[in-house]
């Protein structure tokens, strides 16, 4: 039982590991690659910027409540993951012998 939820403790931290440092990084490298600037319209996109965009969307007021909500979906995740595996696993050596 301390096995699973080690794992599944683990399963969740890296897949939320994944989601908030991996993919901002990699499509920030996307955007980088294909962004092609253009001087006519630098002004407005600035003021978007600095009016529209909301700074700080991932450490919000509820950042410690969102933390234990993705541990729990991940350990879900990984329960889930696990039980299917296991009647996988369970439903192939029934159908083989």
């Amino acid at each position: 039982m301390i096995r699973h939820l080690t794992r599944a403790i683990i399963f969740s931290v890296s897949v939320n590991l994944l989601y908030y440092f991996l993919l901002p990084i990699l499509s920030g490298l996307y955007l980088t690659h294909f962004y092609v600037p253009d001087i006519t319209e630098a002004y407005d996109e600035v003021n978007v910027l600095q009016n529209e965009v909301a700074f700080g969307v991932m450490i919000g007021p509820n950042f410690e409540m969102a933390i234990l909500f993705h541990l729990l979906v991940g350990m879900g995740m990984y329960g889930l993951l696990f039980t299917a595996i296991r009647l996988f696993k369970k439903f192939k050596s029934s159908k083989v012998g």
